[in-house]
């Protein structure tokens, strides 16, 4: 009889059942390869529709439970799922090679070869769907948090006034169901939450319910944060009340095979349908072909002290992110345009098409036609540009890179404009930019306006402070309001 029973954590139920039934069609397709299920059983699960979900849900591992151990396919608290037989200490077959899965069951892990299998039954059960996978950081990705102790009391009072004294009316409603550790969470307006049981501002990034609305018609999506436990599954409720987006899928630090990184391999689905959406590439190793780098969501000052910025916050320049033109509006665009190739380029049974291919490609669009010369950016020691993260970065995104300027040069990337490549852009009318003018192209996937990174006498620092279009909170409040009474 199977063990692997649903959890009592409501957070966690969706994944867990969902991941019980693949588990449980894998491991009964495997007892049907050896001969040990009968026809008539193996018939009657193929007949289960959606209209009988629940009883599907109630299908165990009886069917495979007298399949050969060892190898043993996974244990639940040291317990073999299939046989029941407590986990050996040293296990012929590999338990080496056991994969935990604590986000989706605590104490549960799956031998490799099984979870191989489960993966490839759940990317086809998505890709079935027309859909992909997303991967989701938290901090600075979809949302930004300070401790109370972290925020100045000038600082706590613009978020008072702008986003606490708002009328009921206009804050929309949190759903029951967060983590008791969260205590009283006191909604604002503009999505900024106090949540009192862990003295914490948490700010969601403007548009962020509208994108994973619309994200979901197109990925499965996970979190995955190097955060605790307790609170990726308490900003995971904030942003997703009802649970309806995310079903349980929230990876911690904790859940994670590796301590200081993120990886792939305890996500249920092939590599080449999974994009990831973080602000730290560095986290991802072995995954930087599936990642768009997010631009940084600094709204709390706290969060600029953090990396050592010297640029202002935006609760510090009484601003936030547009809804409409922000990070998370413009990067919904482009994982639209992705899902849309990768289903236009794969054949309708097959899917040959790996997202990895697709979004080079489509940042290799965003300078594409640019010839770029660099003007004092690299030390005078530098051998070789050519291997610097700056140019590599310019031909990922399309643009054609040279060491000497001549008239098929489009742009001068410097930071002084005093320099003779730099009074020779300007002699000719080419452009004239600031290496920011690159990182925006990075962040905003298109070509920014030149214009708008000039190059100033004694300013090595970018001309912007956030690349994405800030608006003043209580203008565009106001102008909201103001459409809606219209």
């Amino acid at each position: 009889m199977s063990i692997l029973t649903p959890p009592s954590s409501p957070a966690l139920s969706s994944a867990s059942d969902d991941f019980a039934l693949l588990l449980d069609s894998e491991l009964a397709a495997e007892s049907a390869d050896e001969g040990s299920e009968p026809a008539a059983n193996r018939e009657e699960a193929e007949d289960l529709d959606d209209e009988n979900e629940e009883r599907r849900k109630r299908l165990r591992l009886d069917s495979a439970s007298n399949s050969s151990c060892p190898p043993h396919p996974g244990f639940m608290w040291g317990v073999c799922i299939r046989c029941g037989v407590l986990k050996p200490n040293s296990e012929p077959g590999g338990s080496a090679s056991n994969v935990a899965l604590k986000y989706i069951h605590e104490e549960f892990e799956l031998a490799g070869d099984v979870l191989a299998r489960v993966r490839e039954d759940e990317l086809r059960q998505v890709l079935g769907k027309r859909k992909l996978f997303l991967v989701l950081d938290l901090d600075h990705t979809l949302l930004n948090s300070a401790r109370w102790m972290e925020v100045f009391p000038d600082e706590t009072a613009y978020l008072e006034h702008t986003y606490m004294n708002v009328p009921e009316d206009k804050i929309p409603a949190l759903s029951n169901g967060a983590p008791a550790v969260a205590g009283v969470i006191q909604p604002g307006g503009g999505g900024l939450h106090r949540i009192h049981g862990m003295q914490l501002w948490t700010k969601l990034r403007p548009f962020a319910h509208k994108f994973l609305e619309e994200a979901s018609k197109l990925f499965e999506m996970y979190v995955y944060t190097m955060g605790e436990r307790m609170y990726a599954v308490t900003m995971a409720h904030l942003l997703d009340p009802t649970g309806k987006f995310f079903k349980g899928r929230v990876i911690s630090q904790r859940d994670s095979t590796c301590r200081q990184t993120k990886d792939l391999d305890i996500v249920l689905g092939a590599d080449s349908a999974v994009l990831i959406l973080d602000d730290t590439e560095a986290v991802w190793p072995k995954h930087r072909a599936n990642l768009i780098v997010m631009e940084r969501y600094h709204f709390f000052q706290s969060s600029c002290r953090q990396f050592g910025l010297e640029n202002p916050s935006l609760t510090k320049a009484e601003r936030d992110e547009s809804k409409d033109e922000g990070a998370l509006a413009n990067v919904l665009k482009v994982l639209q345009r992705i899902h849309s190739d990768f289903f236009m380029e794969s054949d309708d049974s097959r899917y040959t098409c790996d997202v990895r291919d697709i979004t080079s490609v489509v940042r290799s669009e965003i300078l594409s036609g640019c010839k770029l010369v660099f003007s004092r950016i690299f030390p005078t020691d530098c051998l070789e540009p050519e291997l610097t993260p700056l140019w590599r970065l310019c031909v990922d995104l399309g643009a054609e890179c040279v060491l000497a300027h001549d008239d098929s040069v489009t742009h001068v990337v410097a930071l002084d404009r005093f320099t003779d490549k730099a009074k020779w852009a300007k002699e000719h009318r080419k452009f004239l930019v600031h290496p920011a003018w690159v990182e925006a192209a990075h962040s905003l996937w298109r070509r920014p306006n030149e214009l708008e990174f000039p190059v100033r006498e004694g300013q090595t620092r970018a001309p912007v402070f956030t690349f994405a279009k800030t608006v003043n909170v209580e203008v565009e409040r106001n102008r909201e309001e103001k459409d809606q009474t219209n």
